[in-house]
């Protein structure tokens, strides 16, 4: 579905989520919709799983098929918008064994040099401010920009459900898709 696609200039969004109901998925998947499909892709990581990462693992086994499939179309883009659900304080561990794999695909671990990215988090509650620093850290680390972040705190899901055009919710993400546009074509500025 995704081979061979040119998507520079395009920005793909995704969570780092594998629950089957994401809030965070759901989030960013109606950003990408509110971008447009001309400037949007959106992609599930769940669909590409991974063993728990260990070295021994690497040197017997390789790098997981999932993971090099993933690499190659990650590679297609320079511009990333990432959910990033908070578990305990931090990334979850499907999101950081995501990456540590994603690290060891290529022979210099800085897979996202040269990639812009911009973080949010979602959350029923006020959390989610450590998820995006910690996954800021590790992003930096593995070569990326990170263009700025943004927490949606109090995200009541049954909103999607019906008149999410006429929630506050909707105001919400409508400033979140226009902060990023404005962050991805050099504008810091939010509304």
């Amino acid at each position: 579905m995704y081979q061979d696609i040119k998507n520079k200039g395009r920005i793909l969004f995704f969570s780092g989520s594998n629950h089957s109901v994401s809030i965070n998925q759901m989030v960013v998947a109606y950003l990408a919709q509110m971008i447009g499909g001309d400037l949007a892709e959106t992609l599930q990581l769940k669909r590409f799983p991974a063993p728990l990462y260990a070295q021994e693992d690497e040197q017997a086994k390789g790098i997981p098929e999932t993971i090099s499939e993933l690499i190659n179309l990650l590679d297609q883009f320079d511009s990333f918008v990432i959910a990033v659900p908070e578990n305990n304080g931090s990334v979850t561990a499907f999101f950081k064994n995501t990456l540590d794999w994603l690290s060891r695909a290529r022979k210099s671990y800085r897979v996202f040099q040269d990639k812009k990215i911009f973080l949010i988090a979602v959350s029923p509650g006020n959390g989610g401010h450590s998820a995006i620093r910690h996954a800021g850290d590790i992003l930096k680390r593995l070569g990326a920009t990170i263009l700025g972040e943004r927490n949606v705190r109090n995200f009541d899901a049954s909103q999607f459900n019906a008149g999410i055009e006429e929630s506050s919710l909707h105001s919400e993400l409508q400033e979140l898709a226009y902060s990023v546009g404005c962050h991805f074509n050099g504008k810091n500025t939010d509304r």
